[in-house]
């Protein structure tokens, strides 16, 4: 609605000019430039429910026709306004259902290709893992063939050795004491049968590397035969704990004998006895005493052994 006033056309709410409202034409009028009295004025000001009624609309009162009319017309434009809103919403709603539409055609296409490729990453991932396990059973395998290989050449190399446990740690001549133990034993041996006397795992054992094999195996026949040899037969005095040879076992056997360990302390066997040939095996006997004769690998087939 106009501020302006219809006589001077000046905005009424500028300055300080008191104004009135036609309710007839919506027109502002001030007080002066309409003539209307302070006594008229006040009147209206006190009650807001008197209307005021410009000279012009007063003298040219509105044709009820024309206003009809007017109103008329206005109803066709808002009827017509509402039609077109309708249709606009409808336009809208069919915009939307075509945007879900392709939208929903857009996410079910990603989800199709993510899909996809995902079946073809588990393919491969699966590919892989086979190829994986594949060249892992094909490693453990070659280790498995170098490791018995290696037991052989070990084996071989330490046919003629004997490992003694139980003796004092601070000896001084290994060799006379590799003799006496001979003698206690009844084997006669040669100057050069011993090749070399050595202290191993922290002077916790020794080493024995003898020149023949017969003079070796004598040696331990002898020493199974004994089944009681002491530090006393061996260094003299009177200390009578025991003293043990052993095999030099290779690595493989090293190995054989903590699975072996391992079984007894889990009660998967009860006894075991390395048999240390180049085709390594091992006499077990069962909770229920059966005796089993078995290869390394044997062993860890049977006993599912993670190693």
């Amino acid at each position: 609605m106009s501020s302006i006033c219809g006589v001077c056309n000046i905005d009424v709410g500028t300055g300080r000019k008191r104004s009135l409202l036609c309710r007839t034409c919506n027109t502002w009028f001030h007080v002066d430039c309409e003539g209307v009295s302070k006594d008229v004025f006040s009147t209206l000001d006190k009650n807001r429910n008197l209307l005021y009624t410009c000279k012009e609309c007063t003298e040219n009162p509105p044709d009820p026709d024309n206003d009809n009319l007017f109103k008329e017309e206005i109803r066709k434009e808002f009827a017509a306004f509402k039609k077109l809103l309708r249709l606009h919403e409808i336009d809208m709603k069919k915009d939307q259902a075509e945007i879900n539409m392709k939208l929903e055609t857009v996410v079910s296409e990603i989800r199709k290709e993510i899909s996809t490729r995902m079946d073809e990453i588990k393919d491969e991932v699966k590919d892989c893992k086979q190829l994986v396990n594949l060249n892992d059973k094909m490693m453990r395998k070659k280790f498995n063939e170098l490791e018995l290989q290696n037991h052989v050449f070990q084996s071989r190399l330490n046919r003629s050795d004997i490992i003694i446990t139980g003796l004092s740690n601070d000896l001084q001549n290994l060799t006379e004491t590799v003799k006496s133990l001979c003698s206690y034993l009844k084997v006669d041996i040669m100057p050069d049968d011993i090749l070399n006397v050595v202290y191993i795992r922290k002077r916790n054992a020794v080493l024995v590397k003898f020149g023949r094999i017969s003079t070796r195996d004598k040696i331990m026949s002898q020493y199974f035969q004994e089944k009681s040899l002491n530090r006393s037969h061996v260094e003299g005095g009177n200390i009578c704990t025991r003293v043990y040879l052993n095999d030099n076992y290779s690595s493989l056997a090293q190995k054989f004998l903590r699975i072996c360990w391992k079984l007894a302390k889990d009660n998967r066997i009860t006894h075991y006895s390395i048999i240390n040939r180049e085709l390594l095996k091992a006499k077990l006997t069962m909770p229920n005493g059966d005796i089993r004769t078995m290869t390394f690998n044997e062993c860890i087939e049977f006993f599912k052994v993670e190693i």
